[in-house]
């Protein structure tokens, strides 16, 4: 596993980020989703908000190689 994202366990949303990650991936209410932070945190011997971390982190490294961020000409609007 990689190690912990910065500032990703102090942040107040990463569980329900991690949540709605999860309910989107697995088709799952809150309360699944919840329960499967909390089989991963159980199997890992890991704090729920560190794999809830760590998965919006992984999540994160897809989207980034999926979908680089744009160039500053990408961003700039035409008139």
């Amino acid at each position: 596993m990689r190690d912990t994202p910065p500032n990703a366990i102090d942040r107040p949303d990463v569980i329900s980020c991690a949540t709605g990650i999860l309910m989107e991936r697995y088709g799952c209410d809150a309360e699944g989703a919840i329960d499967r932070l909390v089989a991963w945190s159980r199997e890992t011997d890991i704090g729920i908000p560190l794999v809830a971390a760590w998965l919006i982190d992984d999540v994160s490294a897809v989207w980034r190689r999926v979908m680089p961020m744009p160039t500053t000409e990408e961003t700039t609007c035409p008139i």
